[in-house]
């Protein structure tokens, strides 16, 4: 009676430790192919040129800060400000796959702000709202030009501007913006189709780069725009970020 006691415990010790080794390779396989974010640091990002800087413009500047699974795009801005003389920064998280702002942070007008005070003031809260979108950071932000290879895949962007004549101005503003992708070996896609308000004075526009995701098929196009200066020259250029994916809405041909 004994015997067939401990037997039946041996077998049962031994049914129980297979189960659990065979649900923990189950978990590490899932963790492998989905790992969980974890909480992140994070340090003032370096800057990407997206303009070569020269006499009579004011550059907005660009530092992207990374990007999170879902598409999720996080960078700073430091704006030109000539009318107002102050010191401006800006931290956004958009969601590159429907243009949507997901937190906007801009720093109180002020003459005597600096950029480093600016970011070790509010860095508990930078972090806070940077984990809670799962950004992880960029140690070193690329900006790929318009023309780019992923995955074995050829992608041009191409940017379509239209012009509005307006008299009495000195410029014709923009009126109408559209950015296709294309790819040999995908065909064509609309990225962006957006017309500007009436009392829009944007005067130029370029595709500046292409800011690719590290976990793939997602991108930010940077987009150059150049508007008149405040009472006259220099003009102003800054940027604004379209975003996408590569794996969806592609067509053979453009409607």
């Amino acid at each position: 009676m004994k015997t067939k006691f401990w037997t039946y415990l041996l077998i049962s010790t031994l049914l129980i430790a297979f189960v659990a080794c065979k649900n923990d390779k189950k978990q590490s396989e899932k963790k492998t192919k989905n790992p969980e974010f974890e909480t992140q640091d994070y340090f003032f990002p370096p800057q990407v040129f997206y303009f070569q800087e020269r006499e009579n413009y004011l550059v907005d500047k660009f530092y992207p800060i990374g990007w999170s699974k879902d598409g999720f795009f996080a960078y700073i801005t430091e704006p030109q400000a000539p009318a107002l003389g102050n010191y401006i920064f800006e931290l956004t998280i958009i969601n590159v796959l429907n243009g949507d702002t997901l937190w906007y942070w801009h720093s109180p007008y002020d003459k005597e702000t600096v950029r480093e005070e600016v970011w070790k003031n509010n860095y508990d809260l930078f972090k806070t709202m940077l984990n809670k979108y799962k950004i992880v950071q960029l140690k070193q932000p690329k900006l790929l030009p318009p023309y780019f290879n992923y995955n074995g895949n050829d992608y041009s962007v191409e940017l379509q501007t239209d012009f509005q004549k307006r008299s009495g101005y000195g410029y014709e503003p923009i009126t109408h913006t559209r950015i296709i992708i294309r790819s040999k070996q995908k065909g064509v896609k609309v990225a962006y189709d957006y017309w500007l308000p009436k009392n829009s004075i944007l005067i130029n526009q370029t595709i500046a780069g292409v800011m690719l995701s590290p976990f793939g098929d997602k991108i930010a196009i940077v987009l150059q725009q150049e508007r008149p200066g405040y009472e006259g020259p220099p003009n102003v250029v800054t940027f604004q970020i379209v975003g996408t994916d590569l794996t969806t809405g592609w067509n053979s041909k453009l409607e």
